[in-house]
């Protein structure tokens, strides 16, 4: 064999042995959390603490061992608890983080916290253990079951409707104009007269609503995003909040 080939080819493979070298193999992809493992291993306090965290994204403390203490509590703060059953477009829909109810292989449920959403990949918090994982994975324990928390006017009224007087109904007016970019005007009376359900059925139809001309949980629900009111918590795209409090499960 001519010395020109050899050396040819000893230099092509000294050359790819040195980028070998110089490039260090990819770092594998590192697996999803198993979620069905997870939910085995989860505990008598997985409901307190999926509860404890959705607070927590609140701005609260909660010290609530089940639903009904964890519902009184959000009503002190002027939250209030929404249960449903739904798709995950629902889900995504509201906007908030969310307590997902998941079936275990034994047939447990197990409340699980979905603290925020990007893209495929979810949050959550299993029993105060917090993984990422896909959506997908969460879809195959899920059967439609979920608790959310959502703020209620500054009155406390979790519900308006016309013929109501009070001031939230004043507030609604407000945000109302500032959500449908309407120039400030005066807001009138403290009554939820024809004008006011004409407004409500308005941002209900742009939100995808029944349009009902009643403000109740679904209508603040998604006017609280579109306003951008201070301390709710998205579950995507999610903001700080800048104005915390603190409750305590024995206030």
């Amino acid at each position: 064999i001519p010395h020109s080939v050899v050396d040819a080819e000893l230099a092509t493979f000294l050359s790819e042995s040195e980028a070998e070298i110089a490039e260090p193999p990819p770092t594998p992809v590192e697996d999803s959390p198993d979620l069905g493992k997870l939910l085995e291993a989860a505990g008598d306090t997985a409901t307190s603490n999926a509860w404890s965290g959705l607070f927590m994204r609140w701005g609260y403390q909660s010290e609530a061992l089940t639903d009904w203490e964890a519902c009184s509590e959000a009503r002190r703060v002027l939250l209030r608890c929404v249960e449903r059953s739904g798709s995950w477009n629902a889900v995504l829909r509201h906007q908030r983080p969310v307590l997902l109810t998941l079936v275990a292989a034994d047939g447990r449920r197990v409340p699980v916290l979905v603290q925020s959403v990007d893209g495929d990949l979810a949050t959550i918090g299993v029993d105060g253990e917090e993984v990422q994982l896909p959506v997908a994975d969460l879809q195959r324990f899920w059967f439609g079951d979920y608790k959310l928390l959502w703020q209620v006017p500054p009155g406390g009224h979790a519900v308006l409707r016309p013929g109501a007087q009070n001031s939230d109904v004043v507030w609604l007016k407000e945000q109302l104009q500032l959500a449908l970019g309407m120039p400030s005007l005066p807001v009138g009376s403290r009554v939820y007269d024809q004008q006011l359900k004409s407004l409500v059925e308005r941002f209900q139809r742009i939100q995808g609503l029944a349009a009902d001309g009643i403000a109740g949980p679904e209508t603040f629900i998604h006017l609280n995003t579109v306003i951008g009111r201070t301390g709710v918590p998205l579950l995507q795209g999610n903001r700080e909040n800048t104005t915390p409090a603190r409750l305590s499960g024995n206030a």
